[in-house]
């Protein structure tokens, strides 16, 4: 944790890393959900992790504000490993230096987007959402959006 003396002054730094400088007073039920969002971010940051776990962190965001996560994901990463758990596979598209693919409870693939591009038999032109429903297939696991209760698969990204 944090020593109780850093903690006022620690609290501060996350809320301005994360854009929330100035709302510090407002009650977290009135904000927009993306600002919720930073509420989350910036109390997991308050103790200057070494790995910041993330969940879903794009989930009920608008465009906008996906782009300004993005970005901010990527200034985190540069100083600590970033591991992002979604199923929206333009995250990381856009953010992912690895991508893990777990489809019921293994990992189907784990490399580059080329990479796992590559493993699925696809060329560079094709989408990492076909190489990842290519690799759930192969393995066997259900893919995404077939209904059968189980996990179908997701991905996660570790920073460089």
């Amino acid at each position: 944790g944090v020593p109780r003396r850093d903690r006022a002054l620690a609290a501060e730094a996350a809320a301005g890393r994360v854009g929330l400088a100035g709302e510090e007073r407002r009650v977290i039920g009135t904000l927009s959900k993306g600002y919720r969002q930073r509420v989350g971010l910036a109390d997991a940051l308050v103790a200057a992790p070494t790995v910041l776990l993330l969940d879903e962190p794009a989930s009920g965001l608008d465009p906008g504000q996906v782009r300004e996560l993005r970005g901010l994901l990527a200034e985190l990463a540069v100083d600590r490993a970033v591991v992002l758990s979604t199923h929206t596979l333009g995250e990381l598209e856009a953010l992912a230096a690895r991508v893990v693919v777990i489809a019921a409870g293994r990992i189907v693939g784990d490399g580059t987007t080329a990479a796992l591009r590559d493993a699925a038999g696809l060329d560079g032109a094709a989408s990492l959402e076909d190489a990842v429903l290519a690799l759930i297939a192969a393995a066997g696991a259900a893919a995404p959006g077939t209904g059968d209760g189980g996990d179908g698969g997701g991905a996660a990204r570790e920073a460089p």
